[in-house]
């Protein structure tokens, strides 16, 4: 009898873990997921369902078995078209069924799909939005902050999850919790954690953080403005026991059974690292040289592999540091043989002492980051000439919302860039954001001084540059009966950094090859800014009845491209009071 009883448990354990193969990949209280929370932080370029691997490519949906071999397209946002700049993410992976949202600048189509496995059965859930922060867990699909679907529906039964509506950053779903950070009316950032049917709000801390992972009860994140020394943090879910990981930062990251790893890319070579989530046993996986103008996308997990996406090549190696290999390479033609089989290193499981591997990336502090968080978008599709076109202007709404005298700006953007904005009576914020994560941010800040927010206690100091690169449209002139024509011209100025200062430990800057923006700013600005700890909304901002600026950024981590710079400066140039 006890012996049938053992046999029976084993036979419910494996088929248990048998379905769980099919539908997905288990974790936490039995739930299966699309994919795994780290992969979904980097926009779910990857995923696998433990036979194939799915991917994104230029717009593209592609499978794969996990050698690399087979490799089908299953799906083109673009339609195959040459050199249209589309992109597809948050691939989820469940049954018979892959999810993923998509969109595409030529025509306009954009929505949350599902598509068979053999490439078949494409479904259009919802067309009304491009779908942003997939989840699928379990039988359900959790999207844009506060939409959930069934799996096996049609997308007619979309719903509301949350009576109010979450603003700001939703960084996570874990555990049947949803956690984001929102800024206030004093901007002071907060970090909450609600669960999915909308009950058990709480706020966690008050704090800005940024490239944020939840894994098995803790939250990894780096902190905006870090002190020197002070790079990748933990804490656990509730706000507490907050412990310092790593001293450099790291933004291309994943968690995952104990360890973090990381690619740190250079000038010339990267290098894929693994730590434990304790911060002890740092060991090099591999180190590659890099191609002109190779950039990181992201750092997924499947199984026991590591998977290394860049520009066009996608390289992989077991988490032990052994099997690398190059999964697909799109720079060579097909009838050529991998010029890249072997990476510089291969050192295996060797343990190597703790250190700071970050040199000059981490000498170079960005002094802000719009709301990049709504719509932040990586691609490897190249930039189409209509992206840059300037054939939408935005006109500012304060006035006619809050029913209040006060002029109205306007700016031009193109219309393939994404809108997002928000007036209340705090003011009024408005983010035009391309496909790339370019971000072009006007800031009115109403009732406050900027004097009065020039000093944010922050211990790193920043010397930036501040060039003249054009000509704004804008005019000071009245507001009610203050006139504001002493802050005379204005131009459009490249704000470079070029020094950092810690005020703890260092008596002068130390010069930094850092990021570049372009602000909107009075022309007696120009110059050396040598004392910048504050937001650049602030910094580099201007008092009108309030604070105002204009401000145009790269996508976190990346530069612009000459045909992005003399897009942004356009549409800074094209700035002025509408009559």
């Amino acid at each position: 009898m006890k012996r049938k009883k053992v046999l029976y448990l084993i036979i419910v354990s494996l088929l248990v873990l048998l379905l769980n193969g099919c539908s997905g990949i288990m974790k936490n209280h039995g739930e299966s997921l699309g994919n795994t929370d780290g992969n979904l932080q980097q926009r779910g370029l990857v995923a696998s369902d433990g036979k194939w691997i799915y991917y994104e490519f230029k717009g593209g949906l592609y499978k794969s078995k996990l050698d690399g071999s087979e490799k089908t397209m299953l799906y083109s946002i673009g339609e195959e078209k040459p050199n249209l700049y589309q992109y597809l993410w948050y691939i989820n992976v469940r049954g018979d069924w892959v999810y993923f949202s998509g969109k595409n600048n030529e025509t306009g189509t954009a929505g949350l799909y599902k598509i068979k496995k053999d490439g078949t059965g494409i479904q259009r859930l919802v067309s009304d939005t491009y779908a942003n922060e997939v989840y699928v867990i379990g039988d359900k699909i959790y999207y844009d902050r506060d939409y959930v679907l069934s799996c096996e529906g049609n997308g007619s039964d979309k719903k509301r999850i949350n009576a109010v509506e979450t603003k700001g950053y939703v960084f996570n779903i874990s555990d049947g919790y949803m956690y984001w950070q929102e800024e206030d009316a004093q901007k002071v950032y907060h970090v909450y954690r609600r669960k999915l049917d909308g009950t058990d709000e709480q706020e966690i801390d008050e704090r800005r953080i940024q490239y944020v992972v939840v894994d098995d009860g803790w939250i990894y994140y780096e902190e905006s403005d870090r002190d020197e020394g002070v790079g990748l943090m933990k804490m656990r879910v509730d706000g507490t026991d907050r412990q310092n990981v790593m001293t450099n930062g790291v933004y291309k990251y994943n968690v995952k059974d104990g360890w973090i790893y990381y690619y740190h890319s250079g000038e010339d070579k990267a290098t894929l690292w693994k730590i434990k989530t304790d911060g002890t046993e740092q060991q090099e996986l591999f180190t590659v040289e890099l191609t002109k103008n190779e950039s990181t996308i992201g750092v997924y997990t499947v199984g026991d592999w590591i998977y290394c996406y860049s520009e066009n090549i996608m390289r992989r190696v077991k988490n032990d540091g052994t099997g690398y290999s190059v999964v697909f390479d799109e720079r060579m033609n097909e009838n050529q043989e991998e010029s890249e089989q072997t990476p510089i290193s291969d050192v295996g499981s060797e343990v190597l002492p703790t250190v700071d591997t970050d040199t000059e990336s981490s000498a170079e502090t960005e002094t802000i980051e719009s709301e990049e968080i709504e719509s932040e978008a990586s691609s490897m599709a190249s930039i189409d000439e209509d992206d840059l076109t300037l054939n939408n202007t935005y006109e500012t709404r304060f006035e006619d919302v809050m029913l209040v005298t006060y002029p109205k700006f306007a700016f031009d953007f193109p219309s393939a860039w994404d809108l997002t904005t928000n007036v209340d009576e705090n003011g009024e914020t408005a983010v035009v954001t391309s496909s790339r994560g370019v971000t072009v941010t006007y800031t009115h800040m109403s009732g406050f001084k900027r004097e009065n927010l020039l000093s944010d206690g922050s211990t790193i100091m920043l010397r930036v540059e501040a060039t003249k690169v054009g000509d704004s449209s804008f005019v000071p002139s009245y507001v009610q009966a203050t006139d504001y024509s002493y802050l005379g011209n204005f131009v459009v100025a490249k704000l470079k950094v070029t020094g950092q200062l810690n005020m703890k430990s260092d008596s002068d800057f130390t010069d930094v090859d850092g990021t570049v923006c372009y602000a909107v700013i009075p022309e007696s600005e120009l110059g050396t800014h040598d004392s910048v700890r504050s937001q650049y909304c602030v910094e580099f901002g201007y008092d009108y009845s309030g604070i105002i600026s204009l401000i145009a950024e790269a996508a976190p981590g990346e530069s612009f491209s000459e045909a992005e710079e003399e897009a942004v400066i356009k549409m800074l140039e094209s700035y002025r009071v509408v009559e």
